[in-house]
């Protein structure tokens, strides 16, 4: 089994991984944590350095037969390659307020790091809602109302009617 569990900054992607990796056991790698890993456990300040960090990590998923990738960015290109291999992409996303209200309660973020999750954001929706990428898109949930138990529902019974 093989799936992108994409999904924006406070869509409940970490709770939903550790939900399916523990029902279909299968190993969970989270972008990330893996991008802190590269970088001897410090996030890099140099967007750059994330990006090449992405990239290897994706590179990595991309070998991998049993595997739940965790993202919150993809480019569409990206998209596109995982879709190509056989990744079933699985997309968590919620209205803008409620993400706030999240990322405000788990992070305390600055003015600075909330305007750019804004920034963040749209760009986000640009590429998943994007008329070419839509249909790549296994699944598709607004987290906004949903509680994790019943967006895990959801997920479970399209991966079982997916044959899995």
């Amino acid at each position: 089994m093989k799936i992108v569990l994409l999904g924006i900054t406070g869509s409940g992607k970490s709770t939903i991984a550790q939900k399916l990796a523990d029902r279909f056991g299968i190993d969970v790698v989270e972008a990330d944590d893996e991008v802190i890993r590269l970088n001897n456990d410090l996030w890099p300040k140099d967007e750059k350095i994330i990006d090449k960090y992405f990239q290897v990590t994706s590179d990595k998923v991309f070998t991998m037969d049993n595997v739940l990738y965790v993202i919150s960015w993809l480019s569409k290109k990206r998209i596109k390659q995982f879709a190509s291999n056989g990744f079933k992409i699985i997309e968590l996303h919620a209205d803008i307020k409620e993400l706030l209200k999240r990322k405000i309660q788990r992070d305390n973020p600055t003015k600075n790091e909330i305007s750019r999750f804004k920034e963040n954001s749209n760009g986000y929706y640009e590429v998943v809602f994007d008329d070419e990428i839509k249909p790549l898109i296994s699944l598709s949930l607004d987290t906004t109302t949903i509680n994790p138990e019943d967006v895990f529902k959801k997920i479970t019974k399209a991966l079982n009617q997916n044959g899995h």
